[in-house]
Parts: C-alpha cells; sequence; structure tokens
C-alpha cells in the first residue's frame, strides 16, 4: 500500500528497503490502511501495528535481493 503512495511498483532495490526501514522505524506495516489498502477499520486496535521490534523484516516480491539494518530503540532489525 505505501508504493501506491511513494515511488510505485517500478521502485528499485534500495527504494524498496527504504520503505521497509521506514514501516520499522514506524512501527507500522500498513501505515496507509484502510484508505488505500482493502481491509476492514478496526475499532479498538490496530493489527498492523508493530509493538515490539523484530529481529528479521522481510517483504517477498521485491526487485532484487539486498538488505539493511535498523536500530529502533534498543533493538537492531535486519531488512
Amino acid at each position: 500500500d505505501v508504493t501506491k503512495n511513494g515511488p510505485g511498483s517500478d521502485a528499485s532495490a534500495a527504494e524498496a528497503l527504504d520503505l521497509m526501514e521506514a514501516t520499522v522505524r514506524w512501527q507500522h506495516v500498513a501505515p496507509t490502511a484502510p484508505d488505500t489498502l482493502a481491509c476492514y477499520p478496526y475499532k479498538d486496535r490496530d493489527p498492523f501495528f508493530i509493538e515490539k521490534s523484530p529481529h528479521v523484516y522481510f517483504a517477498g516480491m521485491q526487485p532484487a535481493f539486498g538488505w539493511r539494518k535498523v536500530r529502533v530503540g534498543d533493538v537492531e532489525t535486519v531488512c
């Protein structure tokens, strides 16, 4: 959903990593949901919110392999 408002579907591997890093820093997997993502709006909680930063965070269907370390608080995540 972020690519609809960001660099688009022809994003480079670096741009894809930038978006993944941003979602880790924002601690939200789908920051524009439900506006740009077909999902049910929740009243009491946000199921896309990351409560505890993961050590590994990955996404498929990317333009190329790449990785980056992101530190949020005292946790380091590998994207």
